[in-house]
């Protein structure tokens, strides 16, 4: 497992005055703290090792149910659902036995390999594989990611298949970066602290396999960086709350 620390990139806005005191206050201001970052490159994704250093942490994969809202804003039942797996895998000490998987992420998973040897050759770099990159909150509990791969210290790739009819559709209109995978891909390179990740979508025999470069978006990542912090915080007080009643 390699550890390090990399500053925080979230702050709030400063004015023009505010701006000038900083800099004539800098040399007495405390220093920022770096984040804490774990990454666990000797693991694979999927083995017992993998579920168990995930065990009850919000993940990139989820942010979007994070993110969700229900019915006229009020609580959304994913993002309740979400909640309760969290906290009883806290409780039992063990992964959560719901492991359903779509036919799209077996093929997926099928389509992986393939999918990172293409981007490989065509792009000309080495793809570090690792199993999961984790944060820690400023709570003391963790959020974490699972990416497809890195490329240096500060890149990542994420590699999604995607059936030959709507690649065809997406081609067709020109559409752009799919906002279905924006929480995920945002959440990543908040939780490895990157400044952007490749999103390659790919089905085997299709001779295009569109990529789309995704750049940190600083607003974007501070609200999200909130609602996962106040989901982190709702599981633990959920955990405390039922660990009362026995």
């Amino acid at each position: 497992m390699a550890k390090f620390g990399s500053s925080s990139r979230l702050g709030k806005s400063r004015t023009p005055n505010e701006f000038v005191a900083d800099i004539r206050n800098a040399r007495s201001a405390p220093a920022v703290k770096p984040a804490e970052i774990e990454v666990f490159d000797e693991i694979e994704q999927g083995s017992e090792e993998w579920w168990n250093v995930r065990l009850g942490i919000p993940t990139a994969s989820n942010f979007h149910t994070v993110l969700a809202s229900g019915k006229d804003g009020g609580e959304s039942k994913t993002r309740r659902d979400l909640m309760y797996r969290l906290a009883g895998e806290i409780l039992c000490g063990k992964p959560a036995e719901e492991s359903y998987k779509s036919k799209a992420m077996i093929r997926g998973n099928e389509m992986e390999a393939e999918a990172r040897d293409y981007y490989t050759r065509t792009n000309f770099v080495e793809v570090r594989r690792v199993g999961f990159i984790r944060r820690k909150l400023p709570s003391g509990g963790w959020v974490g990611a699972s990416p497809d791969g890195l490329i240096g210290d500060k890149k990542a790739v994420e590699l999604k298949s995607l059936a030959p009819h709507l690649m065809i559709e997406r081609l067709v209109n020109g559409a752009g970066i799919p906002p279905e995978h924006r929480a995920q891909c945002q959440g990543l390179l908040w939780v490895g602290d990157l400044e952007e990740v490749d999103l390659l979508l790919y089905y085997s025999g299709m001779p295009v396999a569109p990529k789309f470069t995704i750049r940190r978006d600083e607003t974007y990542i501070a609200e999200l960086a909130k609602a996962v912090e106040r989901f982190e915080y709702e599981t633990r007080m959920l955990v405390e709350k039922i660990r009362r009643m026995a």
